[in-house]
């Protein structure tokens, strides 16, 4: 039938970094994420104990009051610290360190500038990863291949026409493409 596939098409654009997150969570442990910009999926995949039983805690930044509020309120867990801050000063709040730093950011053009400057911000890391939603948006690829990591790879969910997902690090994430499933 036709319906269900339509309503997948629906969804996957705003979960499609989700798959990409829980095979970096098969492949190697996660105990810390830094989310920067909440997500109505990712931050309730990133508190899933079965996909992310390592997990200690999840920063998430959040520039939008009201979405700051929502995302605790629909997330209920110990872990999950959401931190209100504007998109101005993402790259300057002291989060400590993370085995994961997703840039889930809104999707003004203002906003691809601060992801581009939240992914130069973090190329430093010899640890950690840096996953990247909407990666092919707003001149953000031209930053990931200008950017100093070692090792970049790009995602797009098979057989449908969603954003694609970037994971950068300067240590190679053995066996990734092995655990991600569509």
């Amino acid at each position: 039938s036709l319906i269900p596939a339509l309503m997948t098409f629906i969804v996957i654009p705003y979960g499609s970094h989700v798959p990409v997150l829980r095979a970096i969570a098969r492949a190697t442990k996660v105990r810390c994420v830094v989310e920067f910009g909440s997500g109505r999926y990712s931050t309730r995949a990133l508190l899933e104990p079965g996909y992310f039983p390592e997990l200690e805690e999840l920063v998430s930044l959040e520039s939008s009051e009201s979405w700051a509020k929502d995302t605790a309120a629909r997330n209920r867990d110990y872990r999950l610290k959401v931190l209100l801050t504007s998109l101005d000063n993402f790259v300057n709040v002291e989060v400590g360190k993370s085995d994961i730093a997703l840039i889930v950011c809104g999707e003004s053009i203002q906003d691809y500038k601060y992801r581009a400057e939240l992914l130069k911000h973090h190329q430093g890391d010899q640890e950690g990863f840096v996953v990247l939603h909407d990666v092919e948006d707003g001149g953000l690829m031209t930053a990931t291949e200008r950017s100093s990591f070692r090792f970049r790879r790009y995602f797009e969910p098979m057989g449908y026409a969603a954003p694609s997902t970037g994971v950068f690090s300067n240590q190679p994430i053995p066996n990734l493409e092995k655990y991600l499933n569509w």
